[in-house]
């Protein structure tokens, strides 16, 4: 309920979101992750498997970030 909020969303559309019955707004995305003190950068790692950080791993990060 509180994530729902704080994306400006109701409950039940977030619930459809996490069950993946609806699809996430980037605005709603971008209110997610403020409130969570995360960023593009910071979910990109995650999915790409890195935990520790070098610079390396940024420069890759940031070219597939890249328009």
């Amino acid at each position: 309920e509180q994530m729902a909020n704080i994306a400006g969303m109701s409950v039940k559309t977030y619930q459809r979101i996490e069950r993946g019955e609806s699809d996430l707004k980037l605005s709603q995305y971008r209110s997610i992750l403020r409130s969570l003190n995360l960023t593009d950068l910071d979910i990109a790692l995650d999915i790409r498997g890195i935990e520790h950080v070098t610079a390396e791993d940024l420069v890759t990060v940031a070219r597939l970030l890249s328009p």
